[in-house]
């Protein structure tokens, strides 16, 4: 009562209550009960926000920049021609990419816009990508014991400790887990470093045995170390305190019900109108859902994804024991890792392109776990990423247009297009073509797609704008961005196989076919039969048959592991099956 009317005295009680108040709005952001109907409060939506950009900083562009920095190593010495910055080639297509990678519109407009925290997941993503990598130790230099830097596996450990934190930061890296999971594998069973060809043909018998120990000792410290990271994530949700004695207990019950919550079975098989098979196939006629039974449709959607997996994993485990390895530790040491993190990048594209595609409850951000790795890769195939990034967002359209972020949909797409259009990217001075699996540029009977794809999106977006649906069809242009985004993003699928087959061969996996340029008629046939198959299957057939197509590559990558001299059967692998 005293100090009740001091000025001083009433700014400090004020600086204490908005401090209160500010504590106050942070527990009621994340009550129990009342915040899962929402909260509206301006400054908890920008606390929200902020936290959003210091995590996109933090973890996803930490992950980009040190990843970029691994895939532009070289031509660092080398001036790019007309650069008035006096910038050398690397660093030129390093800023490329970097530029590249962080202003995709998609992860831009869901992140911030339609608010989501994939970001820090992704990112938590490439850094497990980037360690399990490594065929070094990262923190040993070369001076100080070049023997257990060259051997050691605390790389693919510790990689799998943030790919752990990934998944259970946000269910949908189950995207990556197959590649992931097909690399550590073969990762287990790669031999030593640094011997000769001579050597190891040697003392292959002696070595067969501790060959098989070390591979079983990696595999266990693999699980062990993902088992504790599970156990230490997961444990604290199931303790609780039983009154009145305040004795802790177990209750298995509670991480059943968060399983529940993380796998909802009974939403369906698709969120909105996303462009994946499972909406497509959903449309009259051919109504999916009404021809399987509603419980045997989960158990269908499982098969059709493994069967889309087989062919990148497959490719993943190969690349994870090391095929194709040099036989120096120079050559090794300038080449493996690189290819590695690009076969990494490409094979968990294509796994995440198949749990999109074929997966159930799949929801229209689930792009985005496609988007980030492929987003690296635009020194590889720059055409194929730019057009696969508008076509990425541009199938996020019905979800923008429910969060009323239109503006800043064609904004977002109009910095990227001039972002990509404004920066060069040099042509590398390296012996090795970056642009080999760029399927634009590789194929001009393909040239077409990106254009036709174009006019097709903005011709949609006119209807969107200018025209209404019919009363009896409100949801016709929502399903017509599906169904055409599908088209592409099957497409976009079928690239990243070939993209993977095409580098096996031309790296020096097949040891009886060295011929690059077979290799690479092999891989381009395959993308051929596949893109017929799914327009036969479209026009002629009763169903759409797309497993199909990754059966079809499987066939022609079996043809690939035959001696030169045998030649593949006269009659097609689809006439058969489609007789069955």
């Amino acid at each position: 009562e005293i100090c009740k009317n001091d000025p001083t005295t009433q700014t400090a009680d004020d600086k204490t209550t908005m401090q209160r108040k500010g504590l106050r709005i942070l527990k009621e952001l994340v009550a129990l009960h009342t915040s899962r109907y929402g909260f509206e409060d301006a400054r908890g939506k920008l606390f929200m926000r902020l936290t959003v950009l210091v995590l996109d900083v933090t973890i996803y562009m930490s992950a980009v920049w040190v990843l970029a920095m691994r895939l532009t190593a070289g031509d660092d010495t080398i001036i790019a021609n007309g650069n008035i910055f006096g910038l050398s080639i690397g660093q030129h297509r390093r800023i490329w990419l970097l530029l590249t990678a962080l202003t995709q519109p998609a992860i831009i407009l869901i992140d911030h816009g339609h608010f989501q925290y994939n970001t820090t997941s992704l990112g938590l993503a490439l850094w497990s990508f980037h360690f399990m990598t490594l065929d070094v130790n990262p923190f040993l230099r070369e001076s100080d014991n070049p023997a257990a830097r060259n051997t050691s596996f605390l790389g693919p450990v510790i990689g799998s400790i943030f790919f752990s934190l990934a998944l259970n930061f946000k269910q949908m890296e189950l995207y990556h887990a197959p590649a992931v999971f097909a690399y550590l594998l073969g990762r287990c069973f790669r031999k030593k470093r640094g011997r000769s060809s001579n050597e190891n043909s040697a003392n292959n018998v002696d070595q067969q045995p501790s060959h098989i120990i070390a591979a079983v000792s990696r595999f266990i410290s693999l699980g062990v170390t993902v088992i504790l990271t599970f156990a230490i994530l997961w444990v604290p949700f199931a303790i609780t305190i039983q009154p009145p004695q305040d004795l802790l207990s177990f209750d298995i019950k509670v991480i059943y019900q968060i399983l529940r919550r993380l796998f909802p079975f009974k939403r369906g098989l698709f969120e909105g109108k996303v462009a994946n098979l499972w909406c497509t196939l959903s449309i009259r006629p051919i109504s999916i859902r009404q021809r399987i039974p509603e419980d045997v449709l989960p158990l269908t959607a499982l098969g059709l994804t493994l069967v889309f997996l087989l062919p990148p994993c497959f490719i993943l485990f190969g690349v994870g024991r090391g095929r194709g390895i040099t036989s120096t530790r120079e050559e090794h040491e300038q080449n493996h890792s690189e290819k590695d993190i690009r076969f990494l990048l490409w094979g968990n594209t294509s796994s995440a392109l198949a749990f999109f595609l074929a997966s159930f409850q799949v929801h229209e951000k689930g792009i985005l776990i496609a988007l980030a790795p492929l987003s690296l890769l635009a020194l590889d195939a720059p055409n194929f990423v730019s057009w696969f990034s508008i076509v990425a967002t541009w199938t996020l359209w019905p979800l923008l247009n429910i969060d009323r972020l239109c503006e800043a949909y064609f904004c977002c797409m109009m910095i990227f297009w001039c972002t990509k259009s404004i920066i060069g990217l040099p042509s590398s001075t390296s012996k090795q073509t970056r642009w080999e699996v760029d399927i634009f540029t590789q194929w001009r009977l393909f040239g077409f797609i990106p254009y036709l794809s174009y006019f097709t999106m903005v011709i949609l977006h006119v209807v969107d704008f200018f025209f209404s649906p019919p009363p009896n069809l409100p949801d016709l242009i929502p399903v017509l961005f599906s169904v055409w985004g599908c088209v592409m993003l099957i497409f976009s699928f079928m690239v990243t196989i070939w993209a993977m087959f095409m580098q096996t061969a031309t790296n020096g996996w097949s040891s009886t076919s060295t011929n690059p340029l077979k290799a690479q008629r092999r891989a381009n046939f395959s993308l051929v039969v596949g893109v017929l198959c799914m327009v036969y299957n479209v026009a002629f057939a009763d169903s759409f048959l797309i497993p199909s197509i990754s059966v079809g590559l499987m066939r022609l990558d079996q043809w690939s592991e035959k001696p030169a001299t045998e030649k593949p059967a006269k009659h097609s692998p689809f006439c058969s099956m489609h007789r069955n």
